[in-house]
């Protein structure tokens, strides 16, 4: 008796998953997304959210562009950012004064 209502509570369980994971994919936007990440002084922080970003896009949690923005970074901040956009050709960086044109350019 006890064995039964345990694989009936993990069937329903299971169910509910399956029917989580259907409608949570049919809500994610198909193109035209833009995430915006601010960064400013030396960039602390961008690494991870990089590594962030590439786990949500490898694992199908979210799609579309990554946009970095200069909010002020500092020369070395300049050089980390560098650094990390190598090989990373589908991620833009521009400078705050720029969004307007890109922007009207998306549209």
């Amino acid at each position: 008796m006890l064995k039964q209502i345990v694989i009936w509570i993990l069937a329903a369980d299971g169910a509910l998953l399956v029917l989580w994971c259907l409608f949570g994919r049919l809500l994610l936007p198909q193109t035209g997304t833009v995430t915006l990440l601010p960064l400013s002084g030396e960039a602390g922080g961008a690494e991870q959210a990089l590594r962030c970003r590439k786990w949500l896009e490898d694992s199908g949690l979210v799609r579309g562009r990554l946009l970095l923005v200069d909010c002020g970074l500092s020369q070395t901040g300049k050089k980390t950012v560098e650094l990390l956009l190598r090989g990373r050709p589908e991620i833009q960086f521009c400078a705050e004064a720029e969004l307007p044109r890109l922007w009207k350019r998306e549209q």
